[in-house]
């Protein structure tokens, strides 16, 4: 299934299956975190799903700007966002041509949440990774945070996480196909006897830290540092959860 069209299926109980609330205070001081340490000003949140990095960085004083290929997830940005008192700019697009959509230049460009494994094409990744080069400021930063596939592709774990919030439970797995994952994710309504269900999937490229500082480097940015968490925890091939590369533009 097209990645727009996966986000679309799920933007209705995203937030519930992902525990929007909860996420909004711990992420509040982990960007808190990123903010003293690297003085951004100005931030692209590029793939920012249903908003919630680009309102906490704006209830920050770091004026961002989401986008997003959803126009699902982009409305529901819009609602979280105007729900909290704020209203930030946020762009239906894909990150393809993304550059031609914005004119400003950003002191960060953020792509977080596991979002780069569902570009497949280098073509496509190449295009993206230039075009976040086209609105970084001079010695602008890159934020790539992702899951650490080296790691899931050991382990071959399927279970990504399994939530419940009252009688709604959502299972998120993978399947191990010959050079791609399909992600798949299960919500199960326990209002009704027997259950009713739905089942959406789309598929991912797991790239692993050698695929990605590569891309990321041959977009012309240098790379500062790679961390294992957005907590700025040292990066384990082996045991990271999580594989963050922080970059420069040159």
């Amino acid at each position: 299934m097209p990645v727009e069209d996966f986000y679309d299926n799920i933007s209705g109980f995203y937030d519930d299956m992902t525990n929007f609330k909860a996420r909004l205070d711990r992420e509040r001081q982990i960007m808190e975190l990123w903010i003293k340490r690297y003085h951004f000003k100005s931030a692209l949140d590029a793939a920012c799903g249903s908003g919630l990095h680009t309102i906490l960085l704006n209830q920050l004083g770091v004026a961002t700007i989401g986008v997003d290929i959803s126009p699902k997830m982009i409305k529901r940005a819009q609602e979280n966002a105007v729900r909290l008192g704020l209203k930030p700019t946020f762009v239906q697009s894909a990150l393809q041509n993304i550059d031609e959509k914005l004119e400003q230049k950003f002191d960060v460009v953020l792509f977080l949440g596991n979002s780069i494994p569902h570009i497949h094409s280098k073509d496509d990744v190449s295009a993206i990774f230039n075009g976040f080069g086209s609105l970084s400021l001079s010695g602008g930063k890159l934020v790539v945070q992702l899951l650490n596939y080296d790691r899931i592709l050991r382990q071959k774990e399927r279970i990504v996480s399994i939530n419940r919030n009252q009688n709604q439970e959502y299972i998120r797995f993978y399947d191990f196909l010959h050079g791609i994952i399909r992600f798949n994710v299960l919500q199960i309504d326990w209002d009704f006897i027997p259950c009713k269900y739905i089942i959406e999937y789309t598929e991912l490229y797991p790239y692993t830290k050698e695929d990605l500082v590569k891309i990321i480097q041959e977009a012309g940015y240098k790379i500062n540092n790679l961390f294992g968490s957005m907590n700025f925890d040292p990066f384990d091939k082996i045991n990271s959860k999580d594989l963050v590369v922080l970059a420069e533009k040159r």
